[in-house]
């Protein structure tokens, strides 16, 4: 798997701009930067694990300087790594933060001189490729990558190097790759219009290809995608040259096809742990464990009735009473906050959160974790977005007077006890995150009837909040034959074509060009087919 996508990566920027990273993830010894810096030999045969253009060590503007100067090549920085304090952790990924989003929007900061004085902008005009012994934080920061785990170290089980790695390590000081390199550039130049980024090979492949690897984000099949476009323009060159027969190009891409598919599987996990909505679930879930955090019966201000072990309670050991001879039931956590009310409702049980207590409470155990949430708005939108049409959340329903347009705030409003009139609060159905298990679809609105006279008010479709198929609920997918779970995707009955899912010749026979010549070391000439491509495939992948 780390081999295909590594190799791919040093063959796609060649054809055109791409704005995703690509980052090997694993812990020190799994020989990450000496297996990429192999590959990266491609760019010349005097780089080394020991000599790379920049390290992540370097500053902010030292690497975004670098990463604008290096147009169309791999952008390789070594050794991404996460500090122990939270001031420095959020530095460094501000640092990467700031390249990844230079490269997808091809912007870079505007900076002025002191003279006020507009500098160059600058922004990566490659593509990032990072080693890391661990993952980077944010939503929207691991989207933007494709994070490949090495859970193996990547010469040889064992800490024994195998033949293969050896064999490779010398082609690559010998400039084998970087030879290959060269053949393959010559093989753009003479193809250009039909193989780089925006001609009509290169759209029908993403189109094709998006689908097959689909993950849990909706960048990451297009990333991949755009991935495995370098691979297989490579693999036209390698059949196109002669290095290789048809046949075996077609098992390479075979090969390429499920090592990303495994990859898209594996980023499910990866943007899954950043999603603000899990992570929500996550930390208040704990919170509430912890004891941190309780909530009371909405309408007696009591120990809730039912189910007060899931909200912040913990059985009586005989200490605490509600007066000299009753013993309580339930009681807190000494120092716990009170951050809102419960109740149940037919077969429902519901939270209602006080938000701002809710949040201060979230950032706190944020700050504890080195970690950040997003605001609060931002957090309230992604919990909407993601629980209304479940029916695991209550919203106030809302009609503009002057367009017409009706919608959905975030906020749901009660009467509690002590509290005087409505208050504005978070409603989610309990326990977090989990499946309906009622009829109810969670009717938007106020409280009462009387407060909604102003109000639009729409249900949710019992068919959407009860998991009905597609087809019940009117709203059919793209591609509702592909099976998704925990980021793994399924591709049997696609309703990809036949050929999508194949090699496939980019370029048409009789318009390929003559066999490139490469430009030999030694005086004597070989034509490229003889200088080991298909040799320099089996060192790589085995």
């Amino acid at each position: 798997m780390v081999s295909y996508v590594v190799f791919a990566t040093m063959f796609r920027p060649i054809l055109g701009r791409i704005d995703t990273a690509v980052m090997l993830v694993g812990e020190t010894g799994r020989f990450k930067t000496a297996f990429a810096a192999i590959l990266f030999t491609h760019y010349g045969a005097g780089f080394s694990r020991k000599h790379l253009p920049d390290g992540w060590s370097s500053s902010a503007a030292s690497l975004e300087q670098t990463a604008y100067l290096l147009a169309d090549v791999v952008i390789f920085f070594d050794d991404f790594k996460l500090p122990q304090t939270r001031e420095k952790r959020l530095e460094e990924l501000d640092k990467l933060r700031r390249l990844l989003a230079g490269a997808a929007d091809g912007v870079g900061r505007g900076t002025l001189t002191q003279n006020r004085e507009m500098r160059q902008n600058v922004y990566p005009r490659g593509l990032i490729f990072l080693t890391a012994e661990e993952a980077p934080q944010g939503e929207s920061t691991v989207a933007r990558s494709i994070i490949v785990p090495v859970s193996e170290p990547l010469h040889g089980p064992d800490n024994i190097r195998r033949p293969e790695y050896n064999k490779a390590e010398a082609s690559a000081h010998d400039g084998v790759y970087a030879e290959t390199m060269a053949g393959y550039i010559q093989y753009v130049a003479q193809h250009f219009d039909k193989v780089t980024v925006g001609s009509e090979q290169h759209r029908q492949h993403i189109i094709q290809h998006v689908d097959h690897f689909a993950g849990r984000h909706p960048r990451t099949g297009a990333a991949l995608a755009e991935l495995s476009y370098g691979m297989r323009v490579f693999l036209n060159f390698a059949v196109d040259t002669g290095a290789i027969t048809a046949e075996q190009a077609e098992d390479y891409w075979q090969n390429c096809i499920s090592a990303f598919q495994e990859v898209a599987a594996l980023q499910g996990g990866y943007v899954e742990q950043e999603n603000p909505v899990q992570r929500f679930e996550s930390q208040v879930n704990t919170l509430f464990a912890q004891g941190r955090i309780h909530l009371v019966e909405r309408k007696t201000g009591a120990v809730p009735q039912d189910s007060p072990e899931m909200v912040g309670w913990f059985q009586n050991t005989g200490f605490g009473r509600d007066d000299d001879s009753n013993p309580q039931s339930h009681i807190t956590r000494p120092g716990s906050q009170m951050v809102g009310w419960t109740e149940r409702q037919g077969n429902q049980q519901w939270a209602y959160f006080l938000p701002r207590a809710l949040y201060e409470q979230l950032q706190v155990t944020s700050f504890r974790q080195q970690q950040t949430f997003p605001s609060e708005t931002a957090l309230w939108s992604a919990l909407r977005d993601a629980y209304l049409k479940r029916g695991l959340m209550r919203c106030e329903g809302y009609k503009n007077p002057k367009t017409g347009k009706t919608g959905f705030r975030k906020r749901y409003r009660i009467e509690a006890h002590g509290r005087q009139g409505q208050i504005d609060v978070l409603a989610l159905s309990l326990p977090l995150g989990q499946p309906l298990s009622s009829g109810n679809n969670g009717i938007s609105g106020r409280e009462k009837e009387n407060n909604s006279a102003e109000t639009a008010i729409r249900e949710i479709p019992p068919s959407m909040a009860q998991g009905a198929s597609p087809e019940e609920t009117g709203i059919v997918e793209k591609s509702a034959t592909r099976k998704q779970h925990d980021g793994a995707i399924s591709t049997e009955s696609s309703p990809l074509s036949s050929e999508s899912s194949h090699f496939g010749a980019l370029i048409s026979p009789e318009k390929t060009a003559e066999p490139v010549q490469k430009t030999a070391k030694n005086p004597q000439e070989r034509p490229l087919e003889d200088y080991t491509t298909a040799e320099f495939l089996k060192e790589i992948f085995g």
